[in-house]
């Protein structure tokens, strides 16, 4: 499970279909879901900050001070010197230094389409190939769905009965990794992090449950521009105005219907909920004998025996109800939105336009950005190692590396040091704690071995006759042939799930590793001309962060080889549990902007936010660091201001604290930040309970 930092803008997180389109559109429809247990960052929840216009929260701002709001007192100059863009939904340091990134890759990647006499299968070629396609809207107008897709969909259409549709549809999935009602996946398996296992996901809910049953008004407007989003898509794919309003209302009621079995946020970072295995041959019985083993096998290559992880299971049974004879026309309509919606990005014009009305009615923008900019956003998506490569030859030194070790040395040496002064923890649990601190994989910047380099990939420029749509299913095949073909090869360890010009950082647990990328090794959070403070602050907590994720509720059930083992003593895992029901009632209901946080669905990232300060505060102590400069550079790399529609997602979805109580809650639980500035009951600072687990 990765766990990662978190903060960049929303508009980032998604090959385009925009912002709105990847947070609040569950993972179902590109599989990503199957890997929401194995990952932990530091981002998202970053930009959850102070809402753009509230003025009643600006005026009493102006006299917060440190002892009353530190999050405030620290950042509110330069909040108010923040101009939320017409284009953006919020504004942070993640977003700025992304900015950066971004604004360099564009240079690259102009610079490399006006070079035609590339090797073909490049990193060059194929990114130029793909620039210059995206940017070709005759091309991608007359393309329309591409032959592809137009295939599948007169597949579908064809299709006399439920075994003909699951053939047209485990086909697709299988070549191009989309899926609607069923898709088949390979990961790594969660009990043996050297060996793979396949995994299922079913039933595209279109949106989060959170989205869809949200009493917020603004996460409501969401939903309904959602679905006038699949309106709109039903009309461009030939259905009447009439017959659209039905088409997409009867698809959107599916996607709700399931999504009322599907896990909550907080419990797809659960292995316990997630980790539920059965082989090949008995997801017949678990899709309600409506899907055949057989055809399974022959169009994946896989055995009958072969193991696979159903991550959300009730919500699978239900989609294997629903495979009825009389649900076939329901079926139809369903599986054509899905893959519609899911790569409007980078058909006809007609599609993006639908797209980028729904990203405007849901995130509140005015506008969006550019569409060059949009499209190498996509192209950063599809191709981010080639990319990242090509980024990190020009723009990252591996002086940084060096550098960013070093601190990361200090941070686990002192991490090692407060497991042994651990009160509650017996010495057979600390042993086993110290074992998987001493095996933590540390990664910065760049992977030394690149995911592209593993198989063929060439992509057709404009004039060898590419189209755009083509190109992105073309590389969508080449990763999934590879990821089936390797099936029964060990896990290959030595890969980065995140390109390295990412503003962030995450732990991986199946490596028990973390990975401190290129994208966020820049000031605030990083700067070799900074003093100590500074980059203890910043970067040095991101890395205690990660750190401590290995050890929170979610990777704490993981060893130290990134196996889920439960490695605690029986009487330590009870006391552990409940120090952790202590961190989710110290921030269940926080409030930002009148909206409360949920502190079951954040536990995992306030456990990581806590542990990894508490880490950097003893260090400081011990190294006599000047503790007021560390906690303002704390404070200022979570400085953020953003839409209310934004928010509102954040606070339904996410599973990140708002970044001003990510600063106040955090720093009102340290006894020595109470002490640096005299902090008393009666003062906002203040807190009467103040959890600590690591």
């Amino acid at each position: 499970m990765r766990k990662h930092f978190s903060g960049r803008k929303t508009e980032r997180v998604l090959l385009t279909v925009m912002l709105l389109l990847s947070m609040t559109l569950t993972a179902c429809g590109t599989g990503d879901n199957k890997d929401s247990a194995q990952i932990q960052t530091a981002q998202a929840g970053s930009e959850a900050g102070t809402s753009d216009g509230a003025s009643e929260g600006e005026a009493q701002a102006v006299q917060a001070s440190e002892k009353d709001d530190y999050y405030e007192a620290i950042n509110r100059e330069l909040i108010d010197s923040w101009e939320i863009e017409p284009d953006e939904s919020a504004k942070n340091w993640f977003g700025i230094l992304q900015d950066r990134v971004d604004e360099r890759m564009t240079e690259i990647i102009r610079k490399t389409s006006e070079e035609p006499a590339l090797e073909k299968g490049s990193d060059e070629s194929n990114i130029r190939a793909m620039y210059l396609t995206g940017m070709d809207k005759d091309a991608r107008n007359e393309g329309g769905f591409g032959k592809t897709v137009s295939a599948f969909f007169d597949e579908v259409d064809a299709a006399g009965s439920v075994d003909e549709l699951m053939r047209a549809c485990m086909q697709f999935n299988r070549d191009y990794g989309l899926y609607s009602v069923f898709g088949l996946y390979v990961g790594t398996d969660f009990e043996d992090s050297s060996a793979k296992i396949l995994s299922v996901d079913a039933g595209d809910c279109g949106l989060n449950k959170e989205i869809w049953f949200s009493d917020d008004e603004s996460n409501q407007k969401m939903a309904s521009a959602f679905e006038k989003l699949l309106e709109k898509l039903c009309v461009i794919e030939g259905y009447s105005e009439e017959e659209s309003g039905e088409v997409s209302k009867n698809t959107a009621e599916l996607m709700k219907t399931l999504a009322k079995k599907a896990l909550a946020q907080s419990e797809l970072y659960d292995p316990e909920k997630t980790y539920n295995v059965c082989t090949v041959s008995e997801l017949e019985n678990l899709f309600s004998g409506n899907i055949s083993a057989e055809m399974i096998e022959e169009i994946y290559g896989v055995e009958g025996d072969d193991r696979v992880i159903v991550s959300e299971l009730e919500k699978t049974k239900l989609m294997g109800s629903l495979l009825t004879e009389d649900n076939l026309p329901l079926l139809k309509e369903y599986v054509k939105l899905c893959a519609h919606k899911d790569l409007c990005s980078y058909m006809d014009m007609d599609s993006w336009d639908a797209a980028a009305e729904y990203n405007l009615a849901a995130s509140g923008m005015e506008e969006n950005r550019p569409f060059e900019e949009m499209l190498i956003t996509d192209i950063q998506g599809l191709l981010g190692f080639e990319c990242g490569r090509i980024y990190c030859e020009s723009y990252y030194s591996e002086e940084t590396t060096e550098d960013v070790g070093r601190i990361i040395d200090q941070v686990i040496g002192t991490f090692n040091r407060r497991i042994d002064a651990l009160d509650w923890m017996s010495d057979a649990t600390k042993k086993e704690a110290k074992n998987k601190l001493a095996q933590l994989d540390v990664r910065v910047g760049h992977p030394d071995s690149w995911p592209q380099d593993r198989y063929e990939l060439i992509l057709e420029a404009p004039e060898d006759g590419g189209l755009y749509i083509d190109n992105y299913l073309r590389a969508a095949k080449a990763a999934s042939d590879y990821s089936f073909e390797t099936k029964d090869e060990p896990a290959d360890r030595s890969l980065w799930p995140d390109t390295p010009q990412t503003v962030n950082a995450y732990y991986d647990s199946q490596n028990n590793s973390i990975n401190i990328l290129a994208g966020i090794l820049q000031a605030p959070f990083y700067d070799p001309d900074a003093s100590a403070e500074e980059n203890l602050g910043g970067i040095g907590t991101v890395i205690g962060h990660e750190i401590t994720h290995a050890f929170d509720t979610s990777g704490a059930q993981f060893d130290e080889n990134g196996n889920l083992r439960d490695w605690w003593t029986a009487e330590d895992k009870e006391k552990f549990q409940t120090l952790a029901g202590e961190v989710i009632s110290y921030y269940d209901g926080m409030e930002v902007d009148g909206k409360s946080v949920s502190g079951e669905q954040t536990v995992t990232e306030n456990i990581a936010d806590l542990g990894g300060v508490s880490c950097i505060t003893e260090i400081a102590e011990s190294e006599g660091y000047d503790l007021k400069k560390i906690y303002e550079a704390y404070a200022n790399i979570w400085a953020s201001k953003e839409r209310e529609e934004y928010l509102a997602m954040l606070m339904a979805v996410d599973v990140h604290s708002p970044s001003k109580i990510r600063v106040n809650a955090v720093l009102s639980a340290q006894q020595e930040f109470r002490d640096l500035y005299d902090i008393e009951e009666g003062d906002g600072m203040y807190q009467e309970k103040m959890p600590e687990i690591w």
